[in-house]
């Protein structure tokens, strides 16, 4: 849709600019991608126009780059509210600057057999777990095993030589990009340290 032929459709309205600088590799390339967005909002005829970008892998960068913005800046940064061990966790701006963020999210499952030694199939897959930008991560008693591959409704491991894991084996694995998790359960539990559930997030997608 051309700028000049937003006004002819009734029920829309131009309110600003909108960007996603998430896939982009270096501090460099975001910075001239975000100087593109602020060109493209110039030639805007928009009182009050808003910004809008990504912002949780370079939000950093974005509040440098866009402190004197003249538009009311919109960072879309969905990913800090439960952050990750994995893609978020090499990638976050916490990596460049002092700070923290802690992974919240945990899939839990048994140990459904041990068919061989150094081989594990674990009850959760595909249609649990992210698995687009990294497979689960192994926590806590299974923390040295690799996950060889994520299965539709299974995860195949391998654990660690010597490892006592055994068929009934609760276990917990990380996960590599939230933002393709929140769409896979209908409601979330919330638990307190002691992993007692404490609340339920109902999510709707």
């Amino acid at each position: 849709m051309e700028l000049a032929g937003v006004a002819g459709y009734e029920g829309v309205e131009l309110a600003g600019v909108a960007g996603y600088e998430g896939s982009l590799g270096s501090t460099g390339e975001v910075r001239a991608y975000l100087h593109r967005l602020l060109e493209a909002l110039e030639h805007l005829r928009v009182r009050d126009p808003i910004l809008s970008v990504g912002g949780s892998q370079w939000f950093d960068v974005i509040g440098r780059e866009l402190a004197t913005c003249r538009a009311r800046v919109m960072l879309r940064s969905g990913a800090y509210i439960s952050h990750d061990d994995g893609y978020y966790r090499e990638r976050t701006p916490y990596t460049r600057m002092d700070g923290e963020l802690r992974a919240a999210l945990e899939i839990w499952a048994h140990v459904l057999s041990v068919p061989e030694p150094g081989l594990a199939v674990v009850g959760f897959g595909k249609r649990d777990a992210p698995f687009d930008e990294g497979l689960p991560i192994p926590r806590g008693a299974v923390a040295d095993a690799t996950v060889l591959k994520v299965q539709d409704q299974h995860t195949v491991l391998r654990p660690a030589p010597g490892s006592p894991v055994r068929p009934g084996d609760l276990v917990s694995f990380g996960i590599s990009h939230p933002c393709t998790a929140f769409d896979k359960w209908r409601v979330i539990p919330v638990v307190d340290e002691e992993y007692v559930v404490v609340d339920l997030i109902n999510t709707f997608f």
